[in-house]
């Protein structure tokens, strides 16, 4: 009786890691999540920030990126059967700029993400309902950890 509790324990330790590295893999896979700045639920007629809206994934499950404004950071869980995810708690930089609305907004909808999909190699994030929040597309990881430059006027020519 003891042997098969401990082979259904194993057989049932084997299922859960197999389904949560199948889904971190998704999410954490070198790439990094950039937010298609008019997805943004609840953004409309905000200004947009200069920088790129990053999301990245590490496989340890730590979230970081870039709020456009500022730098943020903290954990993540998420429950690949269910394809559920929360973000929390954040840390996020302290910079004053234009763009802070869409930052909160930004930040807010990351509160709020309750599961996640995948749709044409974007990631959707998506509330306790199913209503989408927000939309990124990924690309790959840039080197160093480096997160989304910052955009730059073109040169000018005399």
């Amino acid at each position: 009786m003891r042997c098969l509790k401990l082979a259904f324990a194993f057989a049932l330790l084997c299922c859960l890691a197999g389904c949560a590295s199948g889904g971190l893999e998704s999410l954490a896979n070198g790439r990094d999540w950039y937010l298609q700045l008019d997805s943004l639920t609840g953004s409309s007629g905000m200004e947009r920030p200069d920088e790129e809206v990053v999301l990245a994934f590490s496989p340890e499950g730590r979230v970081y990126g870039s709020s456009g404004l500022n730098r943020y950071f903290g954990a993540f869980h998420f429950d690949a059967g269910k394809a559920g995810i929360l973000f929390g708690p954040l840390g996020v930089t302290r910079r004053a700029g234009k763009a802070m609305a869409y930052e909160q907004c930004y930040l807010i909808m990351l509160a709020n993400a309750r599961f996640y999909r995948f749709d044409k190699g974007s990631l959707v994030l998506l509330d306790n309902d199913g209503k989408a929040l927000a939309s990124f597309s990924s690309r790959e990881r840039v080197p160093h950890g480096a997160l989304a430059p910052r955009k730059t006027a073109a040169p000018s020519q005399k």
